[in-house]
C-alpha cells in the first residue's frame, strides 16, 4: 500500500510539473505574438497576432489556478504572467477594461 501511495504521489507531482510547463509555454507563446504584432508592418498580422496573445494568456489563466504553491517555476509564471498582461494592456491602451477580464 505504501507503495502505492508513492507512486500516486509522484504521478501527481510529475502532472504538476507538466502543467506548470503548459502554462509556461502559453505565456512565453503570448509574448512572442506580441512581439509579432509590435514588429508587423501588416495590421491585419498584427491584429490577429494580439488576438492570438490574448487567447495564450486566457489559456494559461485557465490552468493557473491548478497549479500548486509549490509547483516548479511557480515564480517565472506569476512574473511571465504579469508581463504579458501588461504589455496587452500598453498595446491595446484599455488600462480598467482590460484589467478586469486579464
Amino acid at each position: 500500500m505504501e507503495r502505492t501511495a508513492a507512486n500516486i504521489a509522484i504521478t501527481l507531482a510529475k502532472a504538476q510539473q507538466a502543467l506548470a510547463a503548459c502554462v509556461l509555454t502559453d505565456l512565453e507563446l503570448g509574448l512572442t505574438f506580441l512581439d509579432v504584432a509590435v514588429n508587423s508592418t501588416d495590421r491585419k498580422r498584427a491584429q490577429r497576432s494580439v488576438r492570438h496573445a490574448i487567447a495564450a494568456l486566457r489559456s494559461a489563466n485557465r490552468c493557473y489556478p491548478k497549479l500548486q504553491h509549490g509547483a516548479a517555476n511557480l515564480d517565472a509564471i506569476r512574473q511571465r504572467r504579469e508581463q504579458l498582461a501588461q504589455r496587452l494592456r500598453l498595446i491595446l491602451g484599455v488600462e480598467e477594461t482590460l484589467r478586469s477580464e486579464l
